[in-house]
């Protein structure tokens, strides 16, 4: 409480803290960390020309959120409450959930999704044809709700961009109490998926097999874990700079490399920000 996958985030994580290299003094903690992927994978799926636009432009688009209700610039706090905001909706959150997640209020929660929906309106019409192919889709399964006893029905959608098989089972719905598909999960699904079911471990493939095939790192790189869109590496401090270039250098072949792997073309860019330090909290990007 929180797992791992959601530990404090910045310097002031006393958890972060805890993860040290393994050679200690003379070793340091790198991250790759992907820049916005979830909304990066939305803009690809939907193909809104005004993400797309805010995105290469490297607008700051929870503060703009922000900016487009209160008509002010965000102080700190308010633009990392928007951005909780702003991601538990890409991931079909609503407003009552948001409201619960971020403290905001339901009408300021409420607000968050107009205003993004307004802005962005390509991604409401992705979610509704995309929801319209999964009632298409659906099936009778073996399974029945714990609840009611009633059979639940079954959807199966494939991915337009990688080929993967999306499966969707009927639930009872916590706030309408009636069975039917989970919108979060039609909204979380195909991002998730993509970014990191697909996305992160395809880069990670070819930084495994750079980092462990040149001589240069051997017995001098850990590739550590994955968190969320992030790859967390124990490096020898004599090889950072070496390592660094290496992940951004893979990084952006990754357009190059989804289409080697799933014929398509991604119009996005994705790009990574590493960081490293004497531990994971302390981070420093140079």
């Amino acid at each position: 409480e929180p797992n791992l996958q959601n530990v404090t985030a910045g310097s002031d994580s006393g958890i972060k803290q805890c993860f040290v290299s393994r050679w200690r003094e003379e070793g340091e903690i790198v991250e790759a960390d992907f820049s916005q992927l979830e909304l990066v994978c939305l803009a690809e799926l939907s193909q809104d020309i005004t993400l797309i636009t805010d995105i290469e432009s490297g607008l700051d688009i929870h503060s703009q959120i922000f900016r487009q209700i209160h008509h002010r610039a965000p102080t700190y706090e308010e633009r990392r409450q928007i951005k909780r905001a702003v991601f538990a909706m890409v991931y079909g959150a609503g407003h009552k959930k948001i409201a619960k997640l971020t403290g905001l209020s339901e009408s300021a929660a409420k607000a968050v999704i107009d205003t993004f929906m307004r802005r962005y309106p390509m991604v409401l019409v992705f979610r509704s044809s995309y929801n319209k192919e999964v009632l298409k889709n659906r099936v009778p399964s073996d399974k029945h709700c714990p609840v009611t006893g009633l059979p639940l029905g079954v959807s199966k959608v494939q991915s337009p961009i990688t080929g993967r098989i999306l499966t969707y089972y009927e639930s009872l719905n916590e706030w309408t109490k009636k069975l039917g598909f989970s919108w979060n999960e039609i909204c979380n699904y195909p991002i998730q998926s993509f970014a990191t079911g697909d996305l992160v471990p395809l880069f990670l493939g070819k930084v495994f097999r750079r980092v462990y095939s040149e001589e240069l790192f051997k017995d001098k790189v850990v590739i550590v874990n994955t968190v969320h869109d992030s790859v967390v590496f124990d490096a020898k401090k004599e090889v950072v700079k070496e390592l660094k270039e290496v992940i951004k250098e893979e990084a952006s072949r990754m357009r190059e490399y989804v289409e080697q792997e799933f014929g398509y073309k991604m119009r996005m860019p994705l790009s990574v920000e590493v960081s490293s330090g004497p531990n994971w909290a302390q981070q420093e990007n140079k």
